[in-house]
């Protein structure tokens, strides 16, 4: 299962009921990193290809460290470790929930 989840803004209204239904991953737009320009797609969309979906992007980020601050005030999602929010939640008002989707553990 996976080792990380959804971090999105606390105001986030697809995140009221302190969980992400399936239908929100999926239709609302993402944050993702793309680590280096010969990179082809980011670890989350490999792994979504394999299980037949795809996630709308709506912003990249060359660093795990710019996702949080991507999502803050805005309806956008990010798939991440779940180190990460726990580490600056408060500071940027996020929240973490499990994925919706079953993934394969993430890399170390």
């Amino acid at each position: 299962m996976l080792s990380g989840g959804v971090a999105g803004c606390a105001d986030n209204p697809a995140l009221a009921e302190r969980r992400i239904r399936k239908a929100d991953f999926l239709a609302l737009d993402h944050v993702a990193v793309l680590l280096g320009t010969n990179v082809p797609a980011a670890f989350a969309d490999r792994q979504l290809e394999e299980i037949g979906k795809v996630r709308q992007m709506g912003v990249t980020v060359p660093s795990f460290a710019a996702v949080l601050w991507m999502v803050v005030g805005t309806r956008r999602i990010a798939l991440m470790h779940d180190g990460w929010p726990a580490q600056c939640g408060r500071a940027c008002r996020s929240c973490w929930y499990p994925c919706p989707l079953f993934f394969p553990k993430w890399p170390k």
